[in-house]
């Protein structure tokens, strides 16, 4: 904020000193200036003519001339006067006064300076971001203050100023519903926060042309913020943005259970969801919780009991990935942080065969068709296709070499992680307990197997023997144990796993 202020004070003098015992003839003589009751400096002048010496100066006071007597008076000398006799000049002061602006604490206080009765004159005042609309002689602003008048002492004036009122304009929101002011002054401080409602995209920020603007604080001027997105974000373990964050934010699905507080509109989108009084989108679900969980205590995490056959509506959320491993060379293999679904390894249980995971629900439905239908076309852009073993060293509960015979792979964009990844210290799994993954609201209603503290049970895409009509696959229990399961179960949770790139892949 820029405030100036112009003070004009004119000093007026008395009478010119036109000349002292002025004779015909012009002669030389000395001339003796003393301030306060001391000689300041001698004078001669030259053919009869004056020539003043520098101005004293004195803290509090303003110069007011020479004059011929003490305290300003006789006849006031100037420049070019007549002098022919020897004689005495005297400083002359006058006071300087304090002019304190008060603008009622809404601006900080202007200070000026005004000279002892002389006309002061409010000069221009510019107020950023505030109307200016006068000036008064007490703090209720009922007796007006005229601009020019004589000042005798230290005063104090008050200016009246209100906010200047701007508008905010908002656009890019591409189907998002915003919630912040639409208008705002100097004296409003407020953070601005995301829009709601859009899912398919995430906030990257508010744009004034290119400056980011997170919060309006004694800023001035009408504003156009812009809306912009990305199709991810990189985040750290609390959610708070970081451009090389080990967590991503990538595609959507229902996820948390609706709060009481909010109620439902009429507004259904393409997917089938319906948008809340909160600005988000919900999708409904009939609840069918596992019988074993159940006995286990497992609960929504707004500690509410599930009631089956009862319909319940949950979230669409962003979902948050882990990155695993990365280097600048190679894309990260990234892993969702909790369980969001569930489904059975294989749908038939006539058996299988350790090199079959290409061929399983897990693989050839869930991954191939469901869960891609969580993320739009450019989103999916993002992920790598990746050479998955289904057998030996990376999926097997052996270990031989790439080379042998019985070693197979698919591609795929998402798998789930085999024994040997959830056994791996590169990936983060130091102990059991790092292997316990939480099930969101939405798996627990569609009857994830998990403990009371909603820990899950999660396929691995290993096979539990090398028996070629084994009908087992190993799980990861809610412990966090390698643990043998019936590949028909239909209540073990998915975990997905990716090869991401952060840049846009041509698919």
């Amino acid at each position: 904020m820029v405030i100036i202020i112009t003070a004009i004070a004119l000093l007026c003098g008395c009478s010119f000193f036109s000349s002292l015992n002025k004779k015909e003839e012009d002669e030389e003589a000395k001339i003796t200036f003393f301030v306060d009751g001391k000689e300041y400096k001698v004078v001669e002048t030259k053919e009869g003519i004056l020539s003043l010496p520098t101005e004293p100066s004195k803290e509090g006071y303003a110069f007011g001339g020479w004059f011929s007597m003490e305290n300003g008076g006789g006849e006031r000398l100037q420049e070019g006067d007549r002098i022919s006799t020897n004689t005495k000049a005297y400083a002359h002061w006058l006071k300087i006064h304090t002019v304190t602006i008060d603008f009622g604490g809404r601006i900080a206080p202007l200070y000026s300076h005004a000279i002892d009765g002389q006309n002061f004159s409010l000069g221009e005042i510019i107020t950023l971001g505030y109307n200016l609309e006068g000036f008064y002689h007490d703090a209720d602003l009922t007796s007006p203050y005229q601009t020019t008048q004589a000042v005798y002492g230290d005063i104090t004036v008050y200016g009246k100023i209100t906010p200047i009122e701007y508008t905010i304009t908002y656009s890019g929101l591409d189907g998002a519903i915003h919630q912040n002011l639409t208008s705002y002054n100097v004296e409003t401080a407020f953070t601005l926060s995301a829009p709601q409602g859009f899912y398919d995209k995430f906030f990257e920020g508010w744009y004034d042309n290119e400056s980011k603007v997170s919060n309006l604080d004694n800023m001035i001027g009408d504003l156009n913020l812009e809306a912009r997105w990305s199709n991810y974000q990189r985040i750290d373990s609390n959610g708070t943005p970081m451009q090389k964050g080990n967590y991503l934010l990538w595609g959507f699905c229902p996820q948390t259970v609706k709060a009481d507080d909010v109620t439902l509109t009429d507004t259904v989108d393409k997917r089938g969801y319906i948008l809340g009084s909160d600005n988000c989108y919900y999708a409904p679900l009939t609840a069918n919780p596992d019988a074993t969980s159940l006995e286990k205590g497992i609960k929504f995490s707004n500690g509410k009991s599930i009631a089956k056959g009862e319909t319940y509506y949950f979230k669409v959320e962003p979902l948050k990935w882990k990155i695993n491993s990365y280097s600048t060379d190679t894309n990260p293999i990234v892993q969702l942080t909790s369980i969001i679904d569930v489904a059975p390894y294989k749908l038939s249980s006539s058996g299988t065969h350790p090199n079959y995971y290409q061929n399983s629900t897990l693989h050839s439905r869930y991954f191939e068709r469901d869960f891609v239908n969580y993320f739009t076309l450019e989103q999916q852009r993002y992920v790598a296709i990746s050479k998955v073993a289904t057998t030996g060293a990376h999926a097997g509960i052996s270990y031989p070499s790439e080379d042998d015979i019985a070693y197979t792979h698919v591609e795929a964009y998402f798998y789930t992680f085999s024994v040997r990844e959830v056994s791996s210290m590169s990936f983060g799994f130091t102990h059991e307990t790092k292997r316990q993954i939480k099930a969101t609201d939405y798996a627990i209603a569609k009857g994830v197997l998990c403990d009371g503290e909603g820990n899950a049970c999660w396929w691995t895409r290993s096979h539990a023997s090398s028996e070629e009509k084994s009908i087992y696959a190993q799980m990861v229990d809610f412990n966090g144990n390698l643990t043998p399961v019936e590949i028909y179960s239909a209540n073990v949770g998915v975990l997905p796993v990716c090869q991401f790139s952060f840049t846009p892949l041509s698919v």
